[in-house]
């Protein structure tokens, strides 16, 4: 403790969150001077020269470990160093194959990390894992019966799920069918879901009486779509473009719709712009039948 003490007296001012490329036998390895400085707190001789090494790279002096392009370089057996910078991290180790615990032994002890040796040496044996295994076929054994029954229940859910998802997909084509629209509520979701709705192409489409309420909407360009008594209520509707559409009865209240595009837009009296919000300019020309838009301010 006092050797520990006194080596923590010792450490350079560094700053923590600098970056260390590290090259040891080869393989390479990013991490902080932090987590290399914990290593130095906690008794490591060599990881101190490390840090004194970085501290020393800015007055271009030399110490025992070999500096290359900004590197730290060792020449020890880099295929078990991401446990030791698992273990400086997060004081605990990950899983260690068996084939992988000698040789991390060995860094432990080349390092002067006392808790990282006395932490490999409490893994779990090889034989220890053979008798936890040979146990748990035993129980599985025995409850096989059981979770074969689990099994055939979770299959008979999996049957009945998908027959009710069929029925409400033939729901949903049966309400496309009723209200002659090329897409329903449904296929907007699954566009928006995949990302693929900003900017979407839906020129000429029939979409009467869609309901799109409270969808994200921005870009969608819905030029001449037939879009008669749709219900655009609080959707974002900013960028979108619908010139020359028919939005002949469709309910575009308390929607945003910023930079949008009407130019050519069938607009008639039932079409509701009451508490629609812009701020960039509309343009908004084509036919309309004495409607009422809400002042520009929202």
């Amino acid at each position: 403790v006092k050797d520990m003490a006194a080596q923590s007296s010792q450490l350079p001012p560094l700053e923590e969150s600098i970056v260390v490329s590290l090259n040891v036998g080869g393989v390479k390895f990013d991490t902080t001077a932090g987590t290399l400085l914990k290593g130095a707190r906690q008794g490591s001789k060599v990881l101190l020269d490390v840090c004194r090494t970085l501290h020393a790279q800015q007055g271009h002096q030399q110490f025992s470990v070999h500096v290359l392009h900004g590197n730290i370089s060792l020449d020890r057996n880099g295929s078990v160093y991401s446990h030791v910078l698992d273990f400086l991290r997060d004081d605990k180790l990950y899983h260690v194959p068996a084939n992988d615990r000698q040789a991390l032994m060995a860094e432990a002890k080349y390092l002067g990390l006392k808790q990282l040796e006395d932490m490999v040496r409490q893994l779990p044996q090889e034989r220890d894992l053979v008798i936890a295994l040979s146990q748990l076929e035993k129980n599985m054994s025995h409850s096989s019966s059981h979770l074969s029954d689990k099994l055939s229940a979770l299959e008979h859910k999996i049957q009945t799920l998908e027959t009710k998802l069929c029925d409400v997909e033939v729901k949903i084509e049966d309400s496309k069918f009723r209200t002659g629209a090329d897409l329903s509520r449904i296929d907007f979701i699954r566009f928006l879901a995949n990302g693929s709705a900003c900017g979407m192409r839906l020129a000429g489409m029939k979409l009467p009486k869609v309901d799109l309420r409270n969808l994200d909407l921005k870009g969608i360009r819905f030029d001449r779509c037939i879009l008669s008594c749709a219900s655009f209520q609080n959707a974002e509707l900013d960028g979108c473009s619908f010139k020359g559409a028919d939005l002949a009865g469709a309910d575009l209240s308390s929607s945003s719709i910023s930079g949008a595009d009407f130019t050519g837009a069938k607009i008639d009296e039932r079409t509701n712009f009451e508490g629609a919000k812009w701020e960039a300019e509309l343009s908004f020309t084509g036919e309309i039948v004495t409607v009422q838009l809400p002042p520009i301010d929202g």
